[in-house]
């Protein structure tokens, strides 16, 4: 309980100094090891890089290591790959609650938790 009322003041403090700009949000697919998304530009594979990870609707953020799996596709959007590197078992469990919660929603829409 004492977890879920820090997770709801932290949600709106986030509300209350950080707004998120509708062009930042995009659609990914998101595993504990990894995620896949559009990208303007081109990347080379192994090349790696710092994903700062927003979680809607909670406003959870992640900041992560990652390296280029693929990149697929001959002009933009180009589709990456992205194997997260030097992930803690934190970051791992918050992103495998975060999918849960979805997973509930699509299942059930409309269903609020409690």
């Amino acid at each position: 309980v004492l977890n879920q009322k820090l997770d709801a003041l932290s949600r709106v403090l986030a509300l209350e100094n950080q707004v998120v700009a509708e062009h930042s949000l995009h659609q990914v697919s998101l595993s504990e090891g990894g995620i896949a998304l559009d990208s303007p530009k081109p990347w080379q594979r192994n090349q790696e890089l710092a994903l700062k990870l927003i979680l809607l609707p909670s406003y959870s953020g992640l900041i992560l290591r990652g390296r280029i799996l693929s990149c697929a596709g001959t002009q933009a959007p180009f589709r990456l790959h992205i194997e997260f590197t030097d992930i803690s078992e934190a970051h791992q469990q918050l992103i495998a609650r975060h999918i849960m919660r979805k997973q509930k929603e699509l299942a059930h829409p409309g269903s609020e938790e409690a």
